[in-house]
């Protein structure tokens, strides 16, 4: 039974076990119900939770009516919260990314990347195309261990060629994340040019700075280093090497900025950009090759 003492009681039903009391105080009951439904919150599960001096317990279970089982069903339904919900998330999805309408046509990619299932995808593939299993001489992957599974399984051994443009990648960045002192620079531009992606005036007074000396839509931007994209901090410092003089004017004059990196510091990434742009050079005419 519900007690004003308490905020909430174990029992299966927030409905009172009968008694003469429902039958000779019915008005009694209904204020019961009423207290009962003030002092206790409901989530999506069917969990009650009482709410004591802020705190919520969950300690009441409500069974879900047949009147909610259909609102949330119905959500789903064409014209429903929650599918328009999902479909402004895919057409956002599609936009941002400027990605085909096909693209949310895909099976589900649940366990995609498992060797079992790559080598379930290659079958698919050679079955749709009519392609002959024993005319595959060799399938060109990257190196990680799950493309090199699915084309043992699939093919054999010695059937797999690696792709060069991911082994010149690989180079690259082993190169750079195991020189310690490239590191510390390149994770200090980093820095500055995260803290221009985040600060709305730096970046207004970086564009207003080039103004003056360039026509609009050649107005440049720092580019931040990410690990999945090839060349992106070879490209990151390229960018900061050009706009290095404007950047370090804008973090002089404001409090709570990075430090602007030193002349030696700027020298040795001059030097690296000559280093890692034949790679990059390399790994686009791969790029157009395969394509």
């Amino acid at each position: 039974m519900y007690s004003k003492n308490h905020n909430t009681t174990r029992t299966s039903s927030p409905v009172p076990s009968t008694s003469s009391s429902i039958t000779n105080e019915p008005a009694k009951t209904e204020n019961n119900f009423m207290e009962l439904s003030e002092s206790a919150i409901y989530d999506d599960t069917g969990t009650e939770s009482s709410i004591d001096g802020g705190r919520q317990s969950k300690d009441l279970w409500k069974q879900t009516t047949l009147i909610d089982m259909f609102e949330r069903s119905s959500s789903y339904e064409a014209g429903g919260q929650k599918t328009s919900q999902i479909n402004q998330a895919l057409i956002y999805m599609i936009c941002k990314d400027n990605m085909p309408l096909s693209c949310v046509e895909k099976a589900s990619t649940e366990n995609a990347h498992t060797a079992d299932c790559i080598k379930e995808c290659f079958e698919n593939i050679t079955e749709e195309f009519t392609i002959e299993k024993d005319c595959i001489l060799s399938i060109t992957t990257d190196v990680g261990a799950n493309m090199v599974t699915a084309v043992k399984q699939y093919l054999g051994d010695g059937k797999r060629i690696p792709c060069m443009a991911h082994l010149l990648n690989l180079i690259v960045d082993g190169a750079t994340r195991d020189n310690g002192p490239v590191l510390q620079i390149a994770n200090r531009v980093k820095a500055i040019v995260t803290y221009f992606k985040q600060s709305v005036n730096a970046m207004d007074d970086l564009r207003a700075e080039q103004e003056g000396t360039k026509k609009e839509g050649e107005v440049l931007t720092l580019i931040q280093s990410v690990s999945t994209r090839w060349n992106s901090c070879l490209d990151m410092l390229e960018r900061f090497n050009t706009l290095s003089a404007i950047v370090a004017k804008i973090l002089a004059t404001r409090r709570n900025a990075p430090d602007m990196i030193t002349s030696s510091e700027l020298s040795v990434i001059r030097d690296l950009i000559m280093l890692l742009t034949p790679f990059k050079q390399a790994m686009k005419k791969l790029a157009a090759i395969s394509t």
